[in-house]
């Protein structure tokens, strides 16, 4: 069962719910709204009520692709689907 976090970028004040640890091929992040759906998403992938982008990708959308030095190309998703 694959962990995540919440994280929170410094310079935009977006909120995301992210995997850890990030695999450098499919690296991602899920964009969250606000600090309460943060909280929700959290529950449920770590629960498994639900999927991640990799495994269930009609429920999320690509809001945005960034290139890291690190990790190369991370995805950041957002939810979608009635989840």
């Amino acid at each position: 069962m694959q962990s995540f976090y919440i994280d929170t970028d410094l310079k935009t004040s977006r909120i995301f719910v992210a995997p850890f640890p990030q695999i450098k091929k499919s690296a991602y992040v899920i964009l969250a709204d606000n600090r309460s759906q943060a909280d929700t998403l959290l529950r449920k992938l770590t629960a498994g009520l639900l999927k991640s982008p990799l495994a269930q990708s009609e429920i999320y959308q690509i809001f945005e692709i960034i290139t890291d030095a690190k990790l190369g190309i991370i995805t950041i998703y957002q939810l979608v689907g009635s989840n």
